[in-house]
């Protein structure tokens, strides 16, 4: 093999390494709503879609309760966790769907009542991330109220995200 030859296919495994490695940092910000199967682009964008889609500001109570790191990571699981089992956020009340749930949480002004009085803030399993890797999880901290996101461009749904993977494999 010559030098060239080598030096090409030196510059083939870099091009695919660097492609993997952008598509790898490019996912990894992906974040769910809290909500909602929707996917957003980055934290910020998806906090602001529960902010307008539900009236839920996640910044908001992580002020008014002067939340720190471990009960904000708390939060974040516990919403997580209910909404997954299709489970009302502050009275654990069970629904067959989706839909039914965050209709009763609406009309209920479920989303505003997240006080310290909440049982979940003394179970330590809120520790434990509901979704591996939430990017939510380490970028929550870091923001603060003055951001905002109008790019509705930059949602996605779950399954749409999970229709493109399994089609590029």
């Amino acid at each position: 093999m010559s030098s060239s030859d080598n030096n090409n296919n030196n510059n083939d495994k870099n091009d695919q390494w660097s492609s993997w490695d952008e598509e790898l940092d490019e996912n990894d910000t992906l974040t769910k709503c809290l909500f909602s199967d929707k996917v957003c682009s980055d934290s910020a964008t998806a906090i602001e879609h529960d902010k307008n889609s539900y009236g839920f500001d996640i910044l908001k109570v992580k002020n008014d309760l002067n939340l720190g790191f471990y009960e904000s990571i708390k939060l974040i699981n516990y919403i997580r966790k209910m909404v997954s089992e299709k489970k009302s956020i502050i009275d654990q009340k069970q629904f067959e769907t989706h839909d039914e749930l965050i209709g009763y949480m609406k009309n209920n002004n479920q989303f505003q009542m997240i006080t310290r009085d909440l049982d979940f803030w003394n179970d330590d399993t809120y520790l434990q991330p509901t979704i591996q890797n939430d990017p939510l999880l380490f970028t929550f901290q870091n923001l603060d109220d003055d951001w905002s996101s109008d790019e509705d461009d930059d949602i996605y749904n779950i399954d749409d995200i999970r229709n493109k993977i399994k089609s590029q494999k």
